[in-house]
């Protein structure tokens, strides 16, 4: 069996944290983008293309939010 490993930006570590805060804020950029200039098209391609976007920055924002608490709990105690 091939052992799998995590990519390393989502490992609990206070660099990796980093990486994801940014990776957060580029998906929000990206969702805002998706938003505000191709909403009038109204096409059901910009409305998938809007909901994936959103989707994407809520993975990553789990992510975060679940790292962020065992590097927390990590260095607290």
């Amino acid at each position: 069996m091939v052992n799998f490993r995590l990519p390393l930006y989502l490992y609990p570590t206070q660099r990796s944290l980093v990486i994801q805060l940014f990776i957060f804020a580029v998906c929000i950029g990206a969702t805002y983008c998706f938003w505000c200039v191709l909403s009038d098209v109204g096409s059901w391609f910009i409305n998938g293309a809007i909901l994936l976007s959103g989707l994407f920055w809520l993975f990553f924002l789990i992510i975060f939010l679940k790292n962020f608490g065992i590097v927390k709990n990590k260095y607290i105690s």
